[in-house]
């Protein structure tokens, strides 16, 4: 089933966003200066897009800084017709921490945080094997992760 349309991000909306994804907790005050705008248009469009779902603002406790795991990239290949189902199965690990759809090589990518390396064998071995679609696996230890975002 296709995904429902949404309309188009206007140019404000999307200078929002990007503001909002560099510093959360950045004031309408100050948004509303910087995008030369009233701050009561920048709460308008700002509540129209959160209740949209295009963004939500949220603290996120990185668990790679906190030193509770170290990153796996997976790339999953998945029998014919499978790779959603293969996708939402990976989303709802809880050592997932991206899941995408792909072209290429692989069907699926996702980041798993895996504690230790018996960790990572019982993902491997047990776990990302038994969810059905599921055709091959290839993983690569993250040795340092540059940068993550979303350009607007």
């Amino acid at each position: 089933m296709p995904e429902p349309s949404r309309p188009a991000l206007s140019d404000l909306e999307r200078a929002i966003i990007a503001h909002l994804q560099r510093d959360g907790r950045i004031s309408f005050r100050t948004l509303a200066t910087e995008l030369g705008v009233t701050e009561t248009m920048i709460y308008r469009h700002a509540q129209q897009l959160m209740h949209g779902g295009y963004f939500q603002v949220i603290g996120v406790v990185d668990p790679l800084a906190l030193g509770q795991g170290d990153a796996v990239l997976a790339g999953i290949g998945c029998d014919p017709m499978a790779a959603r189902s293969v996708a939402a199965a990976l989303s709802a690990q809880p050592e997932t921490r991206f899941v995408a759809l792909v072209t290429g090589t692989f069907d699926v990518v996702c980041e798993l945080v895996i504690s230790d390396r018996a960790h990572l064998t019982r993902m491997l071995v047990e776990i990302l094997p038994a969810i059905q679609g599921v055709r091959d696996i290839n993983t690569s230890w993250v040795l340092h992760n540059y940068i993550t975002h979303y350009l607007w």
